[in-house]
């Protein structure tokens, strides 16, 4: 959606495919409704990550400007889009690409952009998430993200979004939607970080930016939490495989002044293999 990567652009992950999920006409629509409590729960840990996450680009911005480089091998091929068949694969997909589409935005490679943002919208229509509004909306703003109105086209992008969020988070079925794309984004965010600090050498530089990945790993832990006291809803979201992973990435990311090699290279090791289950 927009070019910066930051803890809020997570929540227009959850937010995009909530409101996609629930509008009516989405595939599970008559299915077994999710508890009020859960509702509120989860609505409360994204009010708080718009609030305390700001506005503007964060995170790629500020590894292009220490000296990163855009490498398109670090990415998610967008031409298997087609080829993925798992629901629960093109679910972490959305986030993947979503992550992509950013990164070459950042490094000015709309074109690139442009195909991870068509990937998005070829495995919403795979997962039967056509709300008429919200996909003719999302369809413009890659249509017209090299054009000069790309801004507006984005921030109506977003009202479009708004105008979903009081009929969001309805069925259970469609919970693990928002969860699988905003563990997908984390996981994509993690590859390219661990790589590029590989890259550059571990440079003190790159390990505070790797650091910062600690607040969008902490929303997507806060996320999974909304569900522990819910044994089917946690299954359905799959939070009990996923928890352990983002907890241990988490703690080994501590003050940079004291993080090494090793730290990098554990954390690569887990990121990489989590990436493969996905990316496949």
């Amino acid at each position: 959606m927009r070019a910066g990567i930051r803890c809020k652009f997570v929540a227009v992950v959850l937010l995009t495919t909530f409101a996609l999920m629930v509008t009516g006409v989405c595939a599970f629509a008559a299915s077994k409704p999710v508890p009020e409590g859960i509702k509120k729960d989860l609505k409360a840990v994204l009010a708080k990550l718009e609030k305390e996450c700001p506005e503007g680009h964060v995170f790629i911005e500020k590894m292009k400007k220490a000296g990163a480089s855009y490498f398109q091998e670090l990415t998610a091929p967008t031409a298997k889009a087609q080829s993925y068949t798992d629901a629960e694969i093109q679910r972490m997909m959305v986030g993947v690409y979503h992550f992509d589409m950013s990164y070459a935005m950042v490094f000015g490679k709309n074109k690139e952009s442009l195909k991870a943002g068509e990937a998005i919208d070829v495995l919403l229509t795979k997962l039967g998430y056509n709300d008429p509004k919200i996909v003719a909306q999302y369809k413009k703003a890659m249509k017209g993200i090299d054009g000069p109105n790309v801004k507006q086209v984005l921030k109506d992008l977003d009202k479009a979004i708004d105008a979903a969020l009081p009929k969001m988070i309805n069925t259970q079925e469609g919970l693990d939607v928002p969860v699988d794309a905003a563990y997908g984004w984390i996981i994509e965010a993690l590859y390219l970080v661990t790589e590029t600090v590989a890259q550059k050498n571990y440079d003190p530089k790159f390990l505070v930016l790797l650091n910062e990945q600690k607040k969008s790993i902490k929303m997507v832990i806060d996320t999974l939490n909304v569900f522990k006291n819910n044994k089917e809803l946690a299954a359905i979201v799959e939070r009990n495989e996923r928890l352990p992973l983002l907890q241990d990435i988490s703690k080994r990311l501590k003050d940079p002044k004291k993080m090494g090699k090793e730290d990098v290279e554990a954390i690569r090791t887990m990121v990489a293999k989590a990436r493969a289950e996905i990316v496949k």
